[in-house]
């Protein structure tokens, strides 16, 4: 009876360890698995690529045709398929600044970028917006089709931090 007992132990306790030793392989099996890249494959029939060309004297230049262009992918010339000229519908965008920064060289590196941004002219029936924020939301220029506007509000933008006086007097 004494050696039947001990076989039922070692029994079971053989049984736990194999069982025990599956889950270990298996666990490792499946983060091997998980741990090897899954390959992703889509074909794709058309990619868009917008662009602006300017002479260079830096002006818009706005009368090209698809035969002015051609698009490359590793040497080997692509099909152009479609082609837009722009002119379709009018841009509204808002230039949004984080004037929050300590930083007072990234402050007037910013302003200076807004103001070179708004130098160049709005198409038709295109406006913009000029705004900032520190600790609240500051519009400074709402909506306009001026350019000089919103030129004359980003040269008005503070060069110091959330301080600044949110009227920008």
């Amino acid at each position: 009876m004494d050696f039947r007992i001990r076989w039922n132990e070692n029994w079971i306790m053989r049984t736990v360890c194999t069982a025990l030793l599956g889950i270990a392989v298996a666990g490792a099996l499946l983060t091997r698995a998980q741990d090897q890249p899954q390959a992703f494959r889509a074909g794709v029939r058309v990619v868009n690529v917008p662009c602006t060309v300017r002479d260079r004297q830096g002006n818009y230049v706005s009368n090209l045709t698809q035969e002015d262009f051609a698009i490359r992918e590793e040497g080997v010339e692509q099909k152009l398929s479609y082609f837009a000229a722009p002119g379709g519908d009018p841009l509204t965008i808002t230039l949004l600044l984080d004037t929050n920064q300590p930083d007072l060289d990234f402050l007037r590196a910013e302003k200076n970028a807004a103001i070179e941004f708004f130098r160049q002219p709005l198409g038709t029936s295109e406006s913009a917006a000029l705004a900032r924020f520190d600790h609240d939301f500051w519009v400074v220029q709402d909506f306009t089709d001026s350019a000089n506007g919103l030129l004359a509000a980003a040269t008005r933008l503070p060069e110091h931090g959330a301080a600044a006086d949110p009227k920008l007097e």
